[in-house]
């Protein structure tokens, strides 16, 4: 008879609330708010984005391009639904 073992790991992410400054000029306060999206995206989507989804989120590529690895088919499928 055969066993097998599991492990299960805690993972938390703590991050701190980014908010988009309040601007009276609409166009500002649209940049404002993806800026803070943005900063949210760095911080915990670093770590929970490949754990979700299989991925680094889409701004990060776009931002930090080929200096981010990439991850093979195999390492995505592994991550992707990790958590939960």
């Amino acid at each position: 008879m055969c066993s097998q073992q599991y492990t299960t790991y805690d993972l938390f992410c703590h991050h701190s609330r980014y908010e988009a400054r309040p601007s009276p000029d609409p166009e500002e306060q649209l940049r404002n708010e993806a800026a803070a999206k943005r900063a949210l995206e760095f911080t915990i989507g670093w770590f929970a984005r490949p754990l979700y989804e299989g991925d680094y989120p889409a701004v990060m590529r776009a931002r930090v391009g080929n200096r981010l690895p990439r991850f093979t088919a195999v390492q995505r499928m592994l991550l992707k639904g990790g958590c939960g």
